[in-house]
């Protein structure tokens, strides 16, 4: 059996070295699908309980990551604004609305990082991450499968 929970993020990023429009600093309300696979308990009926699934991502993704911006560390917007810190007073990036990664924030990455995240904290013995579903637009889409 499967079962998802689905949650939406505002979230911006750039694709510094693509040769787009994506190179550009902008944003997007992510839709992220998170399914769990196993059998279906009998006494309770459930696969697991669902609201357990959804603190679950909300505590993981949607809490970390909702009104974030996703830059490359070697991007010079993030280094313009780590060199800055000080003037927006606070004591890091991360309280700035600013998260950087070693990768481009393409949708592709941000699926497999936010999959790794889920399937490193999994705390449910009774089933298994499934596929990790990662909208950027309505149009776009990238799915992890495990």
């Amino acid at each position: 059996m499967i079962i998802s929970h689905t949650i939406h993020l505002e979230m911006a990023h750039r694709l510094m070295n693509y040769p787009g429009k994506c190179a550009r600093l902008h944003g997007h309300r992510y839709e992220l699908t998170v399914e769990a696979h196993g059998p279906v308990n009998p006494s309770s009926g459930f696969v697991i309980d669902i609201a357990d699934l959804k603190a679950y991502v909300r505590a993981t993704i949607d809490t970390p990551f909702d009104h974030m911006t996703l830059l490359e560390n070697i991007d010079p917007i993030a280094r313009c604004l780590e060199a800055n810190r000080e003037e927006f007073k606070v004591p890091s990036m991360l309280q700035l609305g600013l998260f950087t990664t070693a990768w481009p924030p393409s949708v592709e990455n941000i699926a497999i990082f936010f999959a790794n995240r889920l399937e490193q904290g999994w705390p449910f013995p009774t089933c298994t991450l499934g596929r990790v579903i990662l909208h950027e637009t309505r149009d776009n889409v990238a799915v992890w499968v495990p």
